[in-house]
């Protein structure tokens, strides 16, 4: 089978929250083609673009520790501006999934276990962007398709058995709900990969945005979210937003 007869999918999440927080919030974007190698090229352009614009935002502040990471949070409205005016579009599609703790706790009177949720909104995740991709028509049910799922490390791991552990549980659940689930007749497993937010900041920044949004629209804000709910329709004019529900009980 001839690499061109294969649809591609490359996802990548980062999450906000944890278990003692109202919201937990997981997104980022994906990339899709038949063409594997225009999906490199796709991921090349977006990490270059936004170490550019990092670059231009390190001379701004007035810490010149070039190998300081740069968090949203930390930054200005004047640099948060430069930072989602300045982001490109190549292809790629912003999507994001939002999940009431409190709802968790009060109405369904469960204990939050927050990497099960994370598994749980990561598969639904997956589960949509298929189902969008196939309602518009760029896959059928029996095209064979290559998910893959890039991952922030979410936790501090001291050794990496567990680190392995983890990605490994993530990327069974994942494959076992599409198989019961899923109508693709020839979906490949699907491989879960760890990146590190610093070097690929992208999500990262789209999470820090969408949750300071969330403050916002729960009148929960804080100084530095003044403004942010501006700079998401600033990006999402620019690059499509899809803000998937979150079914699970």
């Amino acid at each position: 089978m001839k690499n061109k007869d294969i649809k591609y999918v490359n996802i990548y999440l980062d999450e906000s929250g944890s278990g003692s927080s109202s919201h937990f919030l997981v997104g980022g974007f994906y990339l899709f083609s038949s063409d594997l190698n225009k999906i490199y090229l796709q991921d090349n352009k977006i990490s270059k673009n936004i170490q550019s614009i990092e670059n231009i935002i390190r001379k701004n502040l007035l810490n010149k520790d070039i190998k300081k990471e740069i968090k949203f949070r930390n930054l200005d409205f004047k640099n948060k501006k430069l930072l989602f005016s300045s982001i490109r579009n190549y292809g790629q599609v912003n999507v994001s999934m939002l999940y009431n703790l409190l709802k968790l706790k009060e109405v369904k009177q469960k204990p939050i276990l927050i990497e099960y949720i994370y598994n749980i909104m990561a598969f639904n995740i997956v589960k949509n962007i298929l189902f969008d991709l196939l309602i518009k028509g760029h896959i059928s049910t029996t095209d064979i398709i290559s998910i893959r799922l890039n991952i922030d490390q979410r936790r501090d791991y001291k050794n990496s058995s567990i680190e392995n552990d983890s990605f490994k549980e993530l990327a069974m659940y994942l494959n076992t709900l599409m198989y019961e689930k899923s109508k693709f007749l020839n979906l490949r497993k699907i491989e879960v990969i760890q990146f590190d937010s610093k070097n690929k900041p992208t999500a990262d920044y789209f999470i820090g945005l969408l949750s300071s949004v969330n403050r916002i629209l729960n009148n929960n804000k804080r100084n530095y979210d003044i403004g942010s709910d501006k700079l998401l329709v600033l990006l999402n004019k620019k690059i499509d937003h899809i803000n998937y529900k979150c079914e699970f009980s």
